[in-house]
C-alpha cells in the first residue's frame, strides 16, 4: 500500500495563477511491521515549492500499485506486514499536470523549456544530434498527440484506489462537441465599443479587478473607531474590486453570457458520459506559433439559483441548479508601475 498527496497550487481551483496540480509526496512501503509506519518523501517539485513557501495540500489519494493480494484460508487474505518493500523514490509519474513558470510558460521533463519544445534527432548515417524548435502545426500536433496523453498516462500509473459506482456503472468520459471555434474581428464579439486598443499602463490593477471580488485575499475590513463597543467608520471607503453598481454577481455573469450567446459567442459543452461526481481536472493553454503557455484562472466560486427565482429574468440559469464560474485570462506586468493587470479572455460556467 502507498499513498500520494495531490498539491493544489493556484488561485482558483489551484493559489498561484497557473493552475499547478502535482503529486507532492510519493509512495512508500510499510517499514515497521509492528507500528505500520509509512515512510514518505517529498518529490523534487514539492521541495522546490516548499522552499518558496508554496505548498498547499488539498487532496490525498491512496493506491495499491506497489503491493499484491494473496488468499489465506483462515483470514481470507495473507498478512502483508511481514513482506519486504523497496524504499520509495522519485518517479516520472509524480507530475499529473503541466507546470509553468511565473509567466505561464510550460516547463517539463519531456523537453519543454520556457514554453518551447526542441525536437532532437540523429540523421541516418551520422552520430551528430540536430535540434529543431517545433513551431506552428508541428507544435500543435506534438502537444495534442504526445504531451497531453502523457499526463493522463501518469495519472493512470498511480493506480489510485476508488469505489466503483455499482448503480451508475458507466465510467467513461466524453465531450460533446469536442471542438469549438470562435472567430474574432473588429465587430465581434465586442460590439458596444469602437475602441479595441488599450494601453496596458491604463488598465486597472489586479487588486481592483471585480472578478476577484469573491476571493478572500482581495476583501478587506474598512477601519473603524471602536469606542465603548460602538464601532464608528473612519470614512466612506469604496471597496476594491467593485463596479459602479456594486460587487459583481452571478446574475451579472449569466446576463453577459446570454448577451454573447445571442451573437454566437457562447457555446454549451456536454460531458456525456461522465461520473455522477464529475470530478474534473482542467488545464487552459495558449499555443502561439512556437510557445506553450498556461492561461491564468480565477475561481469566482459556486452560485446557487434558488427554485423561487422568477423565470421572467429570461436567463439561461435554471432555478434550483448550482453553477461554478471560472474566469480564464492572462496576467501582464504594467511597465510604468511594475504591477499586474488581468486580461479576461473568456468565462467557463459549469452547471
Amino acid at each position: 500500500m502507498y499513498y500520494a498527496i495531490l498539491l493544489n497550487n493556484s488561485i482558483l481551483p489551484w493559489p498561484d495563477f497557473h493552475g499547478r496540480c502535482i503529486f507532492v509526496f510519493t509512495m512508500s512501503g510499510i517499514l515497521d511491521s509492528k507500528t505500520r509506519a509509512l515512510d514518505t518523501i517529498i518529490t523534487l517539485e514539492g521541495r522546490k515549492q516548499l522552499s518558496r513557501g508554496g505548498i498547499d495540500i488539498k487532496y490525498v489519494t491512496f493506491s495499491d500499485g506497489a503491493t499484491f493480494y494473496q488468499a489465506d484460508i483462515v483470514s481470507g487474505s495473507a498478512d502483508a506486514t511481514t513482506r519486504i518493500y523497496l524504499e520509495t523514490s522519485h518517479l516520472p509519474q509524480d507530475h499529473v499536470t503541466f507546470l509553468s513558470d511565473e509567466s505561464g510558460r510550460l516547463n517539463s521533463d519531456l523537453g519543454i523549456i520556457a514554453g518551447q519544445i526542441n525536437h532532437i534527432e540523429i540523421p541516418t548515417g551520422t552520430t551528430t544530434e540536430t535540434s529543431t524548435t517545433l513551431t506552428g502545426t508541428d507544435l500543435e500536433a506534438y502537444f495534442e498527440d504526445t504531451l497531453l496523453p502523457s499526463q493522463v498516462e501518469n495519472f493512470q500509473k498511480h493506480r489510485a484506489i476508488a469505489t466503483r459506482d455499482t448503480i451508475f456503472d458507466d465510467d467513461g468520459f466524453a465531450l460533446g462537441p469536442n471542438a469549438i471555434t470562435f472567430v474574432m474581428n473588429n465587430e465581434k464579439p465586442i460590439t458596444n465599443s469602437k475602441n479595441f486598443i488599450a494601453n496596458i499602463n491604463h488598465l486597472e490593477n489586479i487588486f481592483s479587478d471585480p472578478r476577484l471580488s469573491n476571493v478572500t485575499n482581495f476583501k478587506y475590513l474598512p477601519p473603524v473607531n471602536n469606542n465603548n463597543n460602538d464601532p464608528t467608520p473612519l470614512g466612506d471607503y469604496v471597496p476594491f474590486g467593485q463596479t459602479k453598481s456594486g460587487p459583481i454577481s452571478f446574475q451579472d455573469i449569466i446576463s453577459e453570457h446570454d448577451e454573447f450567446a445571442k451573437i454566437g459567442y457562447a457555446k454549451t459543452i456536454n460531458f456525456e458520459p461522465s461520473s455522477r461526481d464529475n470530478n474534473l481536472v482542467m488545464q487552459p493553454f495558449e499555443i502561439t506559433n512556437e510557445t506553450l503557455s498556461k492561461l491564468d484562472v480565477i475561481d469566482f466560486g459556486k452560485s446557487y439559483v434558488p427554485p423561487s427565482t422568477s423565470t421572467s429574468l429570461k436567463t439561461s440559469a435554471i432555478p434550483g441548479n448550482t453553477y461554478h464560474t471560472f474566469f480564464i485570462g492572462k496576467l501582464f506586468v504594467k511597465p510604468e508601475t511594475n504591477t499586474h493587470t488581468y486580461i479576461h479572455l473568456f468565462t467557463l460556467i459549469f452547471g
